[in-house]
């Protein structure tokens, strides 16, 4: 190199006249770019760049138990399921949801995970993916043969998990369910006319005992769902669907809103989505009894023991409603920062990076 009009002269001249010394530095030059350089050199930065991005960005399927697209609006499995996309993606990965129908799509060839939404179908796990089941609800029917087909196993509730590990050899954990917050936290904003005692949720065909309960021991329950036409007495049933972007609404205004559970959940300590998603908007809430809700929500969450022992309930809760508003609140807060999905996705992919670092090293056994 040169810094004068002095110091370029020098060089030319020394070179112009030292043909030994011009060829020894050009050799230099070329055994430089020959080792350091040329195309391959820059092909293989750029490749192990992609390798390394590629390495830590994933294509994921989830598959969920909706029969079709025109009801998918109306399953919580569905809203589960889009809320886990979110998260996967604003990570850097790639999400597909697969309703019943699209299980067997040729979509899915290209997935490096596929993670299921147990609840009622069964998926028969591919030995090309990395495969997880999130069982959220029915756990009775699971066999323990299938839960043995994935590679990981997730369950939403604590005694369960553990009495699980115990009957198979695949690793499973607790993986309770969740809010997405950016959804459900307190809203009282808009015109929607809520009444004082609010039950949200499909009949599923029978008539679900705590909205029974409530009818039958005389209270006045506003009730949003389908498939309750038959079961319901006139004025009860107010709508078949609050859209999910609203629904924190509904909880935030409610005087009380019941929950309830499948029996095999009730028996199993399955939590429902249903009690992370009004928690998170500071609603007062009761539900029927389950194992595992007061290490979860301490006792901000009420419960009955029976029809006659319902009104009760509710009255001494609409009663100190205004007193504990500030502790509501805490637990809304509490919930969104501790049980959301963004949380939950981010242990669901240190699962799926360990598991892929297993087979990247070839000690992935199927």
């Amino acid at each position: 190199t040169y810094n004068s009009r002095e110091s370029l002269e020098n060089l030319l001249r020394e070179y112009l006249t030292n043909e030994e010394l011009r060829l020894a530095k050009v050799a230099e030059l070329q055994k430089i770019v020959e080792e350091q350089h040329t195309y391959k050199h820059r092909a293989q930065t750029v490749f192990t760049a992609l390798r390394e991005k590629m390495s830590n960005s994933f294509r994921i399927g989830i598959k969920i138990g909706v029969p079709d697209w025109k009801q998918a609006q109306e399953w919580g499995d569905y809203h589960y399921a889009l809320a886990m996309k979110r998260q996967f993606e604003i990570l850097g990965h790639s999400v597909r949801i697969d309703i019943l129908p699209e299980w067997e799509t040729p979509k899915a060839f290209g997935d490096d995970v596929a993670i299921v939404i147990r609840g009622l179908s069964h998926y028969q796990p591919k030995s090309y993916h990395i495969n997880l089941m999130w069982n959220i609800s029915h756990p009775d029917k699971v066999s323990l043969e299938e839960y043995e087909q994935y590679d990981r196993v997730f369950v939403a509730s604590y005694s369960y998990a553990e009495e699980l590990q115990k009957q198979v050899k695949v690793p499973v954990q607790t993986l309770l369910q969740c809010t997405d917050q950016n959804l459900f936290y307190p809203d009282k904003e808009g015109y929607e006319e809520v009444g004082k005692i609010l039950f949200v949720g499909n009949s599923r065909k029978v008539y679900r005992q705590i909205v029974k309960d409530a009818i039958e021991a005389g209270l006045k329950v506003d009730v949003y769902g389908t498939n309750w036409e038959k079961l319901l007495p006139s004025g009860y049933l107010k709508g078949e669907y609050i859209p999910n972007e609203i629904l924190r609404r509904y909880y935030s205004k409610c005087g009380v809103l019941l929950n309830d559970h499948w029996n095999t959940m009730g028996e199993k300590g399955f939590i429902s989505n249903r009690l992370f998603d009004a928690a998170a908007c500071g609603a007062t809430i009761i539900s029927d009894k389950i194992a595992g809700l007061e290490k979860v929500f301490g006792d901000k969450i009420s419960t009955y023991n029976s029809q006659e022992d319902l009104p009760k309930v509710v009255e001494n809760c609409l009663q100190q409603k205004s007193q504990n508003i500030g502790e509501k609140l805490e637990l809304a807060k509490y919930i969104r920062e501790n049980h959301s999905f963004e949380k939950r996705v981010r242990e669901i992919l240190g699962t799926i990076e360990k598991l892929n670092e297993e087979k990247m090293l070839g000690k992935f056994i199927k």
